[in-house]
């Protein structure tokens, strides 16, 4: 120990790999080193130095790179412990104990460890935020502008001395892609199961938008916390890759790239006629109805061959008396 708690804590953060570094006493800003993202380190000789020379320096952490801040407040229509305990109910999930303080809202910072990075959020739910990348939480035992201290809250780094405890996959999964639907994945995916569960997961998370990395960090995840044995991480890479070709295979998908080659100038299709269409080139049923299919293409499909093949879909539309159905335009 030193003999500056300060410098003894940010030292202890930067010995679990978190990146620190220090801002004024007493404040939340401004940072007492210039271009904070890039020279915010965990290197123990930079912090020992940056103490040594402002002894009383708040803590900053740097989120992102696998560290995750959920900070939730009170707000005078919502409460955010309450947002996420509704939540984590109807995911029929328990939030495991990780390092949490109390946050100036009068919320909670719960800090846990993901793998890879994920987004910043404001609203995720009801007054529950994500600081994931590019921005910094102020650790105690810094001192607050109120004149109080930052205090851990329920569980500290006494309690879990490896450090933050990985973000569960339920959690994840809310802050990667903002669905407010629980994900059905059983809390034990057992031998015999795994890559079918796995897979499955994957091209829901694709049918998201999630991109291929975006995927992969996600069943990793999964795969850490939930799957037992888990698998090596070479076979989660290949369902990735797997359900990333799902769009490339899709019926729907291979028919609306037909027609609008066929059509350069576009057209208008009712749902039947488009069933037919698929039916004759691609040999399947693309869908079971027009509601399905409406649904599918709001779901992002629309958004997917806009981005990757410039064809531009509408749907719902009314086409007298063949029905609704959808314009496919370039």
């Amino acid at each position: 120990m030193s003999g500056n708690i300060t410098l003894d804590w940010a030292a202890y953060y930067a010995g679990q790999g978190l990146r620190v570094f220090p801002i004024k006493p007493g404040q939340k800003s401004p940072p007492l080193i210039t271009d904070w993202p890039k020279l915010a380190t965990s290197d123990a000789a930079t912090v020992s130095a940056w103490w040594a020379l402002w002894a009383q320096a708040n803590i900053c952490v740097v989120m992102g790179a696998g560290l995750v801040d959920i900070k939730t407040d009170v707000k005078p229509d919502a409460n955010g412990e309450e947002s996420l305990a509704k939540w984590a109910a109807s995911s029929r999930i328990t939030l495991p104990p990780t390092w949490s303080f109390k946050s100036s809202g009068g919320g909670i910072h719960r800090i846990f460890r993901c793998e890879g990075d994920l987004p910043n959020k404001v609203g995720v739910l009801p007054a529950v935020d994500i600081r994931g990348g590019s921005v910094y939480a102020v650790f105690p035992p810094s001192l607050h502008p109120s004149g109080n201290l930052y205090e851990w809250l329920g569980c500290s780094p006494a309690d879990l001395p490896s450090g933050p405890a990985p973000v569960p996959p339920e959690l994840f999964f809310l802050l990667r892609d903002d669905s407010r639907a629980p994900l059905d994945v059983p809390a034990e995916v057992i031998e015999g199961s795994r890559n079918d569960t796995l897979f499955r997961l994957a091209c829901k998370l694709r049918r998201a938008g999630l991109e291929e990395d975006e995927m992969l960090d996600a069943l990793l995840t999964v795969n850490e916390n939930r799957c037992v044995p888990p698998l090596e991480a070479s076979e989660i890479e290949t369902i990735c890759r797997q359900a990333a070709q799902e769009y490339e295979n899709d019926p729907l998908i291979q028919t609306i790239r037909a027609l609008a080659k066929e059509h350069p100038e576009g057209g208008r299709w009712s749902y039947a006629e488009l069933s037919e269409a698929c039916i004759e080139k691609i040999g399947v049923e693309p869908f079971a109805s027009g509601k399905e299919c409406g649904k599918r293409l709001a779901d992002k499909l629309a958004v997917e061959l806009r981005v990757r093949d410039g064809i531009v879909v509408r749907w719902a539309l009314r086409l007298g008396a063949r029905g609704r159905g959808v314009e496919i335009t370039f």
